[in-house]
């Protein structure tokens, strides 16, 4: 079993859906490392989508799922960034090349925002603690 080395914590203070389907995420968030020092300082974000069918469970649920994902994806670049300069302090690192598939050597990490997320949970495991309104004790990368 893997260790965890970060812990995302925040609340979610509005995930809701208006009669027009219009989508909004509200989420305040940080991320510290297990020895409790600030990694990512805690921000509040808000997010929006709009479902193609107000009326639809499924469209709004959709819309729900891509403002999930925007938010996905700032956490993602966030812990990017974060992950970056310890590697950076740490080791020197290869990446491959934009433009062809030789390996190249980089003295900067560099991840492509699509990749990021998988880059975190695979330096980084994921827990079953969930990430609540109801608890500022968050979840576990």
């Amino acid at each position: 079993r893997k260790q965890v080395k970060y812990r995302l914590v925040g609340d979610i203070n509005r995930f809701e859906a208006d009669h027009l389907g219009q989508i909004v995420l509200e989420v305040q968030w940080g991320v510290a490392d297990v020895d409790g020092e600030v990694a990512v300082p805690v921000r509040r974000n808000r997010y929006q989508a709009q479902a193609a069918t107000p009326d639809d469970p499924s469209a709004v649920a959709a819309a729900m799922n891509d403002a999930l994902a925007q938010f996905s994806r700032d956490i993602a670049g966030k812990m990017e960034a974060v992950l970056s300069k310890l590697f950076r302090r740490q080791y020197r690192y290869y990446s491959l090349a934009s433009q062809s598939s030789e390996l190249v050597e980089s003295d900067a990490f560099s991840l492509p925002i699509g990749s990021a997320l998988g880059a975190v949970s695979t330096v980084l495991p994921h827990s079953s603690v969930p990430f609540t309104s109801t608890s500022s004790s968050g979840c576990l990368l």
